[in-house]
């Protein structure tokens, strides 16, 4: 009875966690884990090691029970508090970001560490890994007869079959949706993310394949002129499983994942290999794949387009930014490597870990490496890794050489089937993290358990019992049944009972965790009522309660105190002690997350709000930035995440708002690190643009927003010219009617005017330049007026406009436009007002505009007053000789 429940059991976990998007989310994680120790449980209780009935030997060999028992030994002690001497000795540069983070934070250096940097990480990662591992075992010890492989397998092949059929339906209806989530156009299934679709489809279509070739049997294909209605049934299912499988391959290339078809396509040489190497196989094997071949060959014709353009990045290696970016997260996974070659840096840890050894700009928050291989070498160092490939290569070596001397057609075509499933995972473990999915590591983890015990088991046409000699022996594990015995048991429900009550505080503490982060999100800051402040409060104290050593928890609580700080409502005196909560708090959570970027930035902003740097202008400390509080926990963000583009600018602004001198350094080693990535990113060049204008370096920005356009190297037109009749030896140039139609205001400081202007090839015969500017004000003139000439600035107004728009002249150094072919001439504003305290620059309507711009690149509606304006701004320069 009790392997009945195992059973079904494992049969809702492989429907539930597909269907749950992956099985990804944290509650999805914590019944995977809930419901594989239960079943461990119930089968310690039921006696589950004692095979009693099978006509098989017990077949799992102790060897890899020790070192799947070593491997989740190691991972405990990587979490678990160890003398920090021991740290020190084992990896030297845990134990120095550890206590670079306490000296950091002045806080003393604690008796006992992790070999982790983040052991919570570690620990989510360790729970998983035994609820993987406890499938496993549980799959191997309750699967005793081919009727339940295939019950297991057929239940596979349908949970492939609805996935594809699901994501072939939202292709095929346009709508992109899973369930009611707004997705991208590709088949993804009820998967978030397409590779992990494709990932899942990579493990299903082999063992279908193998499924399929155990049914061409004669039976069911008989030469007889009158087949039996159980030979056409039979014919009928075969036909029907064929179907299903085509079904799926369509399916996984629509999904366009790239790694997915490449190593679909790697998993399918394995299987041809394998069933060219077995006789029984050829025929049938070579014929099935042909055809498949032809199905896939139809499917790349009749959606060619869209497929094209998803492979065409491949075509130019050198030049995909997918494949750059991969290749700097490798980089980075093996910098890890480097600092934790031993010991590693914990299971889990690279999403706490990875942003310190990432150069390269971006704002995205890697979690994974996008590399299986190299995440295990950095995160387990050279101890686990070994452990874990010892493992998978003693596991496939005990598998194929059981697998070449078996006879039966039934056991070598599930065998080779399984195989190849796995291979096919293992090959898009190389540029992709298929295994890092709850759904996808539970089916890989069952497919394993199935291909050795199929290669054990008597197939359903074998009339005879195989004696012990055909199959290899390994010994039994079983529960001794006298009274020692029993306390043996007992002793061993403990790690189930353990592990059950683990996961369950955990998950307990987390529902406080989200309970009062709804709170958070149904209140702003300035409505926050004193109830609902009190209740984030309760429910962010009990998730850490439960659950002390979660950074995310600390950190959260820390930012409702800072938060509530900034409330004017609330007393000087509570606003003050939530001021020191939240310091206390983000302290807690560096000691355990001391490479959290995040943590050091808001200590910083805190600090800064405490007015620890109002004695700034010290010359001392213009020379030595570091000394000043807040510039050391900012200085020390950048070193623990040195490509994260929003903090560096973010940085770089506040470092300038207090000296603009080391602001501008900043500043420009965020753009020699964005000019010296090999293949330019058009979101961070455009993020740069942008944070560049608005730090009013609007030249600076012109640059940057050249490289997102690609138009740096385009030749300027030459504007219209406009001849002074009167006087021929004055030139105008301007692309605009001279005619004011119109008037764009500039309000504040966060506005700008622009117009670009190209020259004459040659300006020897002129001696004077000059701005022409149509302008006025709004009737006050309390601002000022800022002209620019790309990076040099030409004049200020102060206070000295009159109301009534007209044109006003400008003289300049004419050495300026040596040697250029354009100016972009930038008029801002400082001190205005929408209180008719602003600038009014003119512009007409007959010239389409495309040479002036409002604000960051705005070419469309380059005045708020009358509407819709495209002309050009009446900005001219004058050229004398």
């Amino acid at each position: 009875m009790y392997a009945k429940i195992i059973e079904f059991g494992i049969f809702f976990l492989l429907i539930y966690s597909p269907l749950a998007f992956g099985g990804v989310a944290q509650h999805s994680v914590a019944l995977i884990e809930v419901v594989s120790g239960l079943l461990v449980l119930v089968w310690l209780v039921g006696g589950g090691f004692h095979r009693r009935g099978s006509s098989i030997s017990p077949f799992f060999p102790r060897t890899l029970w020790g070192i799947l028992g070593v491997l989740l030994t190691w991972i405990l002690i990587q979490f678990l508090p160890v003398p920090t001497v021991i740290v020190k000795y084992l990896s030297p540069s845990a134990y120095a970001l550890y206590v670079e983070a306490a000296a950091q934070i002045h806080v003393p250096l604690p008796s006992f560490l992790p070999l982790s940097v983040c052991s919570y990480a570690t620990k989510t990662e360790f729970y998983k890994f035994v609820a993987y591992a406890a499938i496993f075992l549980l799959v191997i010890h309750v699967v005793r007869t081919p009727r339940q492989v295939h019950r297991f397998i057929y239940l596979i092949i349908t949970m492939g079959f609805l996935e594809a059929f699901y994501g072939l339906l939202q292709y095929l209806s346009g709508q992109h949706q899973i369930y009611s989530f707004q997705t991208t156009r590709w088949v993804h299934g009820t998967f978030v993310n397409q590779n992990h679709f494709a990932g899942y489809m990579e493990l299903t279509i082999p063992l279908a394949l193998g499924m399929l070739l155990t049914r061409f049997e004669t039976p069911v294909f008989s030469r007889s002129d009158h087949p039996s209605f159980s030979s056409q049934n039979k014919y009928a299912k075969t036909i029907f499983l064929l179907a299903i499988v085509l079904l799926m391959v369509c399916a996984l290339f629509l999904s366009g994942s790239r790694g997915g078809i490449f190593s679909f396509l790697c998993g399918m040489s394995g299987f041809l290999a394998l069933i060219m190497i077995r006789r029984q196989l050829r025929r049938w094997g070579i014929m099935l794949l042909v055809f498949l071949g032809m199905v896939i060959i139809i499917t790349l014709i009749t959606n060619s387009p869209l497929i094209e353009r998803r492979l065409r990045p491949l075509q130019e290696l050198a030049s995909n930014p997918s494949l750059h970016l991969r290749w700097e997260l490798w980089r980075s996974a093996l910098r890890i490597f480097q600092d934790y070659p031993i010991v590693g840096s914990g299971l889990g840890a690279y999403s706490h870990l990875g942003s310190r050894y990432r150069t390269f700009l971006s704002d995205l928050h890697f979690m994974y490496p996008e590399n299986e291989y190299l995440q295990l070498l950095a995160e387990t160092g050279l101890i686990g890794f070994t452990l874990f490939l010892l493992f998978g290569v003693i596991f496939f070596f005990r598998v194929v050489a059981i697998w070449r001397r078996r006879r039966s057609r039934w056991v070598i075509a599930i065998v080779a089937g399984g195989l190849s499933a796995m291979v096919s995972v293992l090959c898009h473990s190389a540029t992709d993290f298929n295994l890092h999915i709850p759904s996808n590591a539970l089916l890989f983890s069952v497919i394993a358990a199935l291909i050795f015990v199929t290669i054990h088991l008597h197939a359903p046409e074998e009339k005879t019992i195989l004696k012990d000699s055909h199959l290899p022996y390994h010994h039994q594990i079983s529960v001794p049944q006298n009274l020692r015995g029993r306390y043996r048991r007992s002793l061993l429900l403990l790690f189930p009972l353990f592990y059950l009550w683990q996961v369950a505080v955990t998950y307990y503490a987390f529902h406080h965790y989200q309970r009062a982060q709804q709170i958070i999100q149904k209140s702003e800051d300035e409505s926050l009522h004193s109830i609902s402040a009190n209740s984030i409060f309760f429910h962010l104290q009990q998730a850490l309660q439960y659950d002390h050593n979660h950074p995310e928890y600390a950190y959260t609580l820390a930012n409702v105190f800072y938060n509530a700080s900034q409330i004017p409502q609330n007393s000087a005196e509570f606003r003050e002690t939530a001021l020191h909560e939240a310091e206390k708090w983000f302290r807690e959570a560096i000691l355990c997350d001391p490479a959290n970027p995040w943590l050091y930035y808001q200590l910083g902003r805190l600090s800064h709000q405490r007015g620890d740097c109002s004695y700034w202008k010290n010359p001392f400390l213009r020379e030595h930035p570091a000394s000043c509080p807040p510039a050391q926990f900012f200085l020390h963000t950048l070193r623990n995440a040195p490509g994260n583009l929003y903090l560096r600018k973010e940085i770089s602004r506040w470092f300038y708002n207090y000296d603009a001198e080391i602001g501008l350094r900043f500043i420009q080693a965020l753009r020699t690190t964005r000019a010296q990535e090999k293949i330019a990113n058009p979101y961070v060049i455009r993020q740069l643009a942008q944070f560049l204008y608005e730090m009013q370096m609007d030249d600076a920005s012109d640059q940057e927003f050249a490289h997102f356009l690609k138009t740096r190297t385009q030749k300027c037109q030459f504007n219209i010219l406009t001849q002074d009749l009167s006087d021929a030896n004055i030139l105008e140039l301007g692309n605009d009617d001279g005619i004011p139609d119109w008037y764009a205001p500039l309000v504040s400081e966060s506005e700008r005017v622009k117009k670009e202007i190209c020259l004459p090839e040659s300006l020897d015969e002129y001696r004077y330049a000059a701005l022409k500017v149509f302008m006025g004000t709004g009737g006050k003139r309390h601002f000022l007026t800022h002209l620019t000439i790309d990076d040099q600035h030409i004049a200020t107004y102060t206070h000295t406009l009159p109301q009534q728009a007209n044109w006003h002249e400008i003289p300049f150094d004419l050495t300026l436009l040596r040697g250029k072919s354009k100016i972009n001439v930038y008029i801002r504003v400082e001190e205005a007002s929408a209180d008719g305290n602003f600038l009014r620059i003119g512009g007409d309507q007959q010239t389409p505009t495309t040479c002036s711009s409002l604000n960051f690149y705005q070419f469309g509606d380059l005045s708020s007053e009358k509407g819709n304006q495209y002309g050009e701004f009446l900005i001219r320069l004058v050229l004398k000789k």
